[in-house]
């Protein structure tokens, strides 16, 4: 019934309190995770060195020139004046921020190669925390509004995802905060926990890669003699053979177990030796097969683990498929999904495992070429395609054939989750005291990119980001830091610019403000009828001025707006139903809240933990790790993102 409530009681009180708590907790994880990306980083500094002090390489200290690359200098203002317009900027970002449309205007026009900088920005600084679900469903607008023309402009859209392209640019961009960053390493550490589990095993089915290790291993019967009992000439022979196979790039894959025959050899012994290749091949490809399997009942037992973006993002190319192409089945559109999923999520960072599981124990060579014919299993069972590229992966195909279905399901499943669009207004609403912390080069960019394309984003006159633009004056010099500044901006709530009108809008937030400061008793402001009044709701603030000089206040607001309104009686029917709304999405909100403080209280303490295992991994280094004496190329490294290494040849 409209402006009718099942609640009893309304006691704002618990929900700020865990508004606050919840703040605690994301301000908590944000300074984590910056002391672990610090921790990772002189980790991967010291790793460096220690592979660059080997022969044949050497450091060039760069500590002499860091400061002038870096631009450090002591709170100087390196923007050309732009750090005195706070407001401003505050303002710009603001809309940015609010406004999907604009950044989803931006991505959409840019060029794939142009839009690799504005990407980071935007996920990392303008959006900086994803524990924030405000912060994270505001970015996640932003892409799914950008991500739509591509799709829709595309005459392949299976393209798009599989290619380098402006669409998976975003996908992989976003993948890389820090949700996604944490689920693959808790998979991966369980994924190779599988695999060291097993021995470490070689499991290299490429024959081509595995002949001159079985022909180094195998003893050859030549007329009756081993191969120890060869003369010298015969060795030299066989060793010459062996060596060009084992460099050979062309030879086919039937082939490869055959020795190259001397007139002594025996057609017996090559048999038997083709044979026991094939044997051992058939062995490891069973192991690799069976550490799919169980990596794959990892993946689907705990698909709830996948964060919530990722799933999302995975339900927006479900639903731009479906739009683009009404007819595409399901195994089409798992097999879109799997192109995100797969190739530009899960299998780069099987191949490239030790970018994901910095600070804890380094697969070996071993394992690193495990994880990849793992990465090559799992990208074939994403795929749609009824063959193998790669010949030595064809003993593999029954395998994927048979399960194919199930990861085209756990696709499908991946992409099952609830829209936002229920608590995103409140969300908007419930934010307050908000600040960015933004370096002065970012806003820079996203000054530059505004003023380039303010034509195409921004075409009205009248536009609000135009205005701000204009306001803001010509674009700065671009700065030389990466000086953090913090800026005041604000959340605009979704109905501020309501087609209902700026009277209604203005109205409604204030009884907003009133719900978010007054406990009552539900029964005592309804109405005959069992629906909300407004009018006692209004009054009842306003009795509350000894206790709450602003509610009061709010109070007295909304008396005099309430005899403004227009068309009355439809109007306050309308907005009633609305108060209700907002109450019970309130109610809804102190749950989620709930959910939200347990759930980031578990990620705070597995940051902290990793944090344990990254020191842990530094102590390793002994003094070189010490933060009181470390070299000065470690800290040039961490400055610059890159040793200069230059060979000594």
């Amino acid at each position: 019934m409209m402006g009718s409530t099942s609640l009893v009681e309304w006691d704002p009180t618990p929900l700020n309190e865990l508004q606050l708590k919840l703040r605690g907790i994301q301000k908590a994880i944000l300074l984590q995770d910056q002391t672990n990306h610090a921790l990772e980083l002189e980790i991967k500094a010291l790793d460096i060195l220690k592979e660059a002090s080997s022969p044949g390489s050497t450091i060039r200290d760069t500590a002499s020139v860091s400061t002038e690359a870096v631009g450090e200098t002591e709170a100087e203002d390196e923007t050309g004046g732009t750090l005195t317009q706070t407001e401003k900027y505050g303002s710009f970002l603001s809309l940015l921020q609010t406004d999907p449309s604009y950044l989803s205007r931006f991505l959409s026009k840019l060029a794939p190669n142009e839009v690799d900088s504005l990407l980071d920005v935007v996920v990392f600084s303008l959006f900086p925390n994803p524990y924030d679900s405000r912060e994270e469903h505001l970015l996640l607008s932003v892409l799914q509004n950008g991500l739509s023309p591509h799709f829709m402009a595309s005459e392949d859209t299976a393209h798009l995802l599989r290619a380098n392209t402006t669409v998976s640019r975003i996908l992989t961009t976003y993948s890389r905060r820090a949700p996604g960053k944490s689920y693959l390493q808790t998979t991966l550490s369980k994924l190779i926990a599988l695999i060291v589990s097993n021995g470490d095993l070689d499991l290299e089915i490429n024959p081509l890669k595995l002949e001159s290790d079985l022909v180094a291993e195998s003893p050859i019967v030549t007329n009756g003699q081993a191969s120890g009992d060869e003369s010298g000439d015969e060795r030299s022979g066989r060793s010459v053979g062996v060596e060009m196979r084992s460099r050979s790039s062309s030879a086919s894959s039937k082939r490869s177990f055959m020795f190259m025959k001397n007139d002594r050899s025996s057609d017996t012994s090559s048999t038997r030796f083709k044979k026991s290749g094939s044997d051992l091949i058939e062995e490891r490809v069973k192991v690799l097969a069976d550490i799919v399997r169980s990596f794959l009942d990892i993946l689907i037992l705990e698909i709830d683990q996948v964060p919530y973006g990722l799933r999302f993002l995975c339900k927006e190319i479900r639903t731009l498929v479906k739009q683009k192409s009404p007819d595409a089945t399901d195994a089409i559109v798992a097999s879109h999904i799997g192109g995100f999923f797969m190739l530009r999520y899960l299998n780069p960072a099987l191949v490239t495992s030790e970018e994901c599981l910095i600070g804890k124990a380094k697969p070996t060579d071993t394992t690193k070429r495990t994880l990849t014919l793992v990465a090559k299993v799992l990208q074939n069972l994403a795929n749609k395609t009824t063959s193998i590229k790669e010949d030595y992966m064809t003993p593999l195909f029954p395998f994927i054939e048979a399960h194919k279905e199930r990861v085209a399901q756990f696709f499908l499943e991946l992409s099952n989750v609830p829209d936002f669009d229920n608590i995103f207004e409140l969300e908007q609403s419930l934010a307050q005291d908000l600040e960015l912390s933004i370096s002065v080069d970012h806003i820079y960019t996203l000054h530059k990119v505004a003023v380039d394309h303010l034509d195409v984003i921004a075409p009205s006159t009248d536009d609000r980001l135009r205005a701000l633009v204009e306001e803001l004056g010509p674009l700065p010099a671009e700065p030389k830091t990466s000086q953090l500044v913090t800026i005041a901006t604000s959340a605009l709530p979704i109905w501020s610019a309501s087609a209902d009108g700026k009277a209604y809008s203005a109205i409604r937030r204030n009884f907003f403000g009133i719900l978010q400061r007054i406990s009552f008793s539900v029964a005592d402001v309804m109405n005959a009828t069992g629906k909300i009044d407004l009018h006692k709701l209004a009054q009842l603030a306003v009795d509350k001025q000894t206790d709450d000089s602003v509610l009061a206040s709010l109070g007295t607001s909304v008396l005099v707006q309430l005899e403004d309104l227009p068309a009355k009686s439809e109007s306050l029917d309308k907005l009633a139903a609305n108060v209700t709304k907002d109450l019970e999405g309130l109610e809804m909100m102190l749950t989620k809240f709930k959910m939200d403080a347990a759930r980031l209280e578990n990620v705070l303490a597995a940051e902290s933990m990793h944090e344990k295992e990254l020191k842990s991994r530094l102590s390793e280094y002994g003094s070189a790790a010490s933060t009181t004496s470390h070299p000065k190329s470690v800290w040039s490294f961490l400055r610059l993102g890159a040793l200069n290494l230059k060979s000594s040849k």
